[in-house]
């Protein structure tokens, strides 16, 4: 789900998006625009 190259992201941010992602079923791609800073 969570690329490699994106280990800048801190282990909470992928954290709370695997748990976004399997509470509320959306696309990854909807979680990482609400994820968006």
């Amino acid at each position: 789900m969570v690329r490699r190259e994106r280990k800048f992201y801190s282990k909470e941010f992928r954290e709370r998006v695997l748990t976004a992602y399997y509470n509320s079923n959306e696309s990854l791609a909807m979680i990482a625009h609400r994820f968006q800073v």
